[in-house]
This record gives C-alpha cells, sequence and structure tokens, in this order.
C-alpha cells in the first residue's frame, strides 16, 4: 500500500523543525561559548607600585603584578578587587569591566608605619639659655649660650636666684626653682616675656618639650608617672599618657607621638584623643628616646648602639 502523501509530507516537516530546533541549540550553545568564553571581556589595567598582586573577590586566584601598568582580561561587569604588597595596607577598589574596553585604575598604595633601623646619628635639637648680669646696667638678662656677643633676649627687673629655661630657637619657659612664683614665657624672636601665673604647678617640673608651633608645652614632673600639657594661654592639665618624656615628641602636624607598653601612639591636644599607631613589625627592643628633628618632619627613635626611623608614609 502506498504511503499517504500527506503523512509523507508531515513527517518531513517535523523532522526538519526539529532539525532546526537542534540547530539552533547548537548554534547557541556556540555562540554562548563564544560570548561567555572567548568574546565577553574587557581588560583592567593597574598602575601601582610594582610588584604587588590583585585578587578578585569572587575568585580563588591571585594575579602576581610584576610590572606597572598591570593587565588582567576579565568578563564584563562590575567586581571588586584588592591590591596587596607586601609592607603596605591592603586597598579595596572595584571596576566595572567594558566590552572589548580598557579601563585604568591608578592605586596608591599606602605603606604600613615601621621603624627603619639606620646608621644616622641623630640628637634632641636644642638649645641653651644662660642668665648673666648685664655690666652696663646691672641687670640679669638671658642669653643664648651659642651668642658670643651675649645679646639680651630679655631682662628680669628681679633677679631670678636660680633659673631653669626648658626651650627652642623660638620660645622658652623659664622658671625660678627658688620662687615658684617667678615663672615666665619668653618669646625668643620678639624677644618678650609674659608672666604666668599658674607657678605653684609648675613647682616640681622636670622636662618639658615644646610642639613645633609653639602652642603646647608637654611636661614631666618629680614623681608624677602621668605627662601634662600646657596650651598657649598658660592653662595646665594632667593628660592619660603615663610614659617617660624621652619616649614622646612632637610631629611637624603638632601632635604627640609616644610610645607606651611597646605600642607607638599619638595624641591630639586638641581633641585630647589618643590613637595607636599599628606597626608592620615591633618596635625595636630598648628604644631609650624618641627624637623629632627637622621641625617634626622625621623621627628617629635611639638605643644604646642603634638609630632606628620612624617611616610613616
Amino acid at each position: 500500500m502506498e504511503p499517504d502523501y500527506i503523512d509523507v509530507r508531515l513527517q518531513h516537516r517535523r523532522q526538519m523543525f526539529f532539525g532546526t530546533i537542534i540547530a539552533l541549540i547548537i548554534t547557541g550553545s556556540i555562540a554562548y561559548y563564544f560570548w561567555g568564553n572567548l568574546i565577553n571581556f574587557g581588560t583592567l589595567s593597574v598602575y601601582s607600585e610594582a610588584p604587588f598582586t590583585i585578587s578578585f573577590y569572587d575568585e580563588n586566584k591571585d594575579y602576581e603584578c610584576k610590572v606597572s601598568p598591570c593587565e588582567i582580561v576579565g568578563k564584563i561587569g562590575e567586581k571588586n578587587f584588592f591590591v596587596k604588597k607586601e609592607g603596605y595596607k591592603t586597598e579595596i577598589t572595584s571596576v566595572d569591566f567594558k566590552l572589548w574596553r580598557t579601563v585604568e585604575k591608578t592605586i596608591d598604595l599606602k605603606l604600613i608605619p615601621r621603624f627603619s633601623q639606620t646608621d644616622k646619628e641623630v640628637s634632641e635639637e636644642k638649645t641653651e639659655y644662660s642668665f648673666v648680669i648685664d655690666g652696663s646696667n646691672q641687670m640679669q638678662k638671658m642669653v643664648d649660650v651659642s651668642d658670643k656677643d651675649q645679646t639680651a633676649i630679655v631682662y628680669f627687673q628681679k633677679r631670678l636666684e636660680n633659673p631653669v629655661a626648658f626651650g627652642n630657637k623660638k620660645i622658652a619657659l623659664v622658671i625660678d626653682a627658688k620662687d615658684s612664683k617667678e615663672i615666665y614665657k619668653i618669646d625668643i624672636l620678639k624677644k618678650t616675656k609674659q608672666q604666668l601665673k599658674n607657678g605653684d604647678q609648675l613647682k616640681n617640673l622636670v622636662a618639658g618639650k615644646w610642639s613645633f608651633d609653639n602652642k603646647y608645652f608637654v611636661m614631666a614632673f618629680l614623681r608624677q608617672p602621668n605627662l601634662w600639657l600646657m596650651d598657649e594661654e598658660g592653662n595646665i592639665e594632667q593628660t592619660n599618657i603615663k610614659t617617660h618624656i624621652n619616649l614622646a615628641t612632637w610631629n611637624s602636624a603638632n601632635r604627640l607621638i609616644f610610645l607606651l607598653s611597646n605600642n607607638l601612639n599619638t595624641y591630639e591636644p586638641f581633641t585630647k584623643q589618643i590613637q595607636q599607631i599599628d606597626l608592620y613589625e615591633n618596635i625595636p627592643g630598648n628604644i631609650l628616646s624618641l627624637i623629632s628633628v627637622n621641625n617634626g618632619k622625621d623621627i628617629y627613635g635611639k638605643s644604646e648602639e642603634s638609630s632606628y626611623k620612624l617611616i610613616l608614609e
């Protein structure tokens, strides 16, 4: 019996239909493969201090970048990534990969503060003053020890019996150890003096350091564990800092840097906030003093045998 012509035609159409579906599926799969694996990509170009490492939040893989810029190909879309370098803080940022385009990123890696040993010899920048009698008027005057001409900075109508000066080239605090009422703040550059009214509080002062803007004076008193602070108005108050004054110094931002319990900290005199500085490595042992030079821009730690420079950035 001859097959029905209509049935043959329907069967042929079904075969063509299913063939077309299969072809479309295969074509789609191939297109999807090429899109996902060969076409659907953009490029990230990272500029930073080589060598460094890049890792993406959703990938278990590190990209080692030995040169800068470092180029990485990734699928389009926004992704978070980390930039890491030994001794530096890890930076977290994001990138939006663009199809067949290069997106550039500049990452400024920040050094983790540390002490680095140095051969440089450093010492506290001090200015010494003495108190002598002026031969022309028989008045007591304050002079810079290094001044051969002994030019008067200021005169004192009432002679100080046992004067002590705590100062630098711009400012000094002068105390008469025999008379707690005779306390003066001396402006070295203007050659003026201001008598302070809080002499009793300064009676047992043994050491002190001025901030580089000359607004604050950190002090240590006999048999008192805490450091004290005097502001530019002459107000004196106790801080929460319990450390030796040799382990405290001022930086260029007029913040107090100090060591306490093998931790490095900063103290903001205006807000009275103390903040610990996280270091890359442990503080070298046996540091006996912190020293600021170059107007507080450079800070060193000194032990009996070695010097260490504090690298903050």
